[in-house]
């Protein structure tokens, strides 16, 4: 219309076209040129509507449930694909099915652009939520823009003479989780320090205990009397080493031999566990049986385990 142009050259009026173009590149994640702020999203109360002083007070806990879930599909820094339909967040991840992804995996438009929708599903709009986005935003660094985007809104949405106070809330929250992750980080590196290499860890007996030997001798003795009851129908022959009993249809000499290797087998493993080579680390024995019939074993397996052997295992 003609008046609508006469108030816009006169400076009367703002054309709406950049607000429209400012929620597009927002809600889309691509950024070009310098950052815009956005207009408040539906739900959102406009800033001079007075927030609530206990989000000013406290900064909302998670984890929160997102109703309904969110759909994700994306892909992180590294090149993964990511997706999936996320129903939980807090400041430290997304979660999707069982797993939660690091906001730092994410590229930074998109930890942007998924916080907001996280924010918005959770029912946490407005001072609260913008706080958790510049806390987040801030913990794990980002893009300034981004930041200052986040700090610009909480300015906005902050009550009159408020807005110190709950920037001084907002750092004190970011240095406080800083600590948190330096502190797990330093943790880790000493228990790693500790430890040694994985290759030259030793377990130790405390994980391992070295067993009574009266009472092997007595557990040997029971899988002595079952093994030879279950495996009667085989027509098979035993033969015993240190630490395991070998049975099969070989002659008893060629089975004894077998046995004589898996103790050496067995030894290197006993040393791995800080005990001697000659110590039975076993209960009682570790049982060996050789069968050469795939019938055999199915029925044998039925028996043992209570089920079948898949044909062609």
């Amino acid at each position: 219309m003609l008046w609508l142009r006469i108030l816009r050259y006169l400076g009367g009026v703002r054309s709406p076209i950049p607000a429209i173009l400012t929620v597009a590149a927002v809600s889309s994640g691509i950024w070009a040129g310098p950052v815009m702020v956005p207009k408040d999203p539906p739900g959102e109360p406009p800033a001079s509507q007075p927030a609530d002083l206990a989000a000013v007070v406290e900064v909302p806990e998670g984890p929160w449930t997102l109703e309904p879930p969110l759909r994700v599909r994306t892909r992180l820094r590294d090149g993964r694909a990511l997706s999936g339909d996320s129903a939980e967040w807090d400041l430290d991840g997304l979660t999707i099915g069982i797993v939660k992804t690091p906001w730092a995996d994410f590229t930074d438009p998109d930890r942007f652009r998924l916080l907001r929708a996280g924010v918005r599903g959770s029912g946490l709009e407005g001072l609260a939520g913008w706080m958790l986005i510049a806390i987040n935003l801030q913990v794990h660094p980002v893009d300034p823009r981004y930041v200052a985007q986040a700090l610009t809104r909480v300015e906005q949405l902050a009550p009159a003479g408020e807005h110190d106070a709950i920037v001084a809330r907002i750092t004190g929250e970011v240095e406080r989780r800083r600590k948190v992750i330096a502190d797990a980080a330093a943790a880790a590196e000493a228990q790693r320090l500790h430890e040694g290499p994985a290759h030259r860890r030793v377990a130790g007996t405390a994980e391992w205990p070295v067993p009574d030997p009266r009472a092997q001798e007595k557990v040997a003795t029971q899988l002595r009397a079952r093994y030879a009851d279950l495996l009667e129908p085989f027509q098979v022959t035993g033969a015993e080493g240190v630490a395991n009993l070998v049975f099969g249809d070989q002659p008893l000499r060629e089975l004894a031999l077998i046995a004589a290797r898996l103790d050496v087998i067995h030894g290197e493993l006993a040393t791995f566990f800080s005990a001697t080579s000659d110590t039975n680390i076993f209960p009682g024995r570790a049982v060996v049986i050789l069968l050469p019939e795939e019938t055999q074993l199915r029925l044998l397996a039925a028996d043992l385990f209570r089920q079948d052997v898949p044909v062609g295992e």
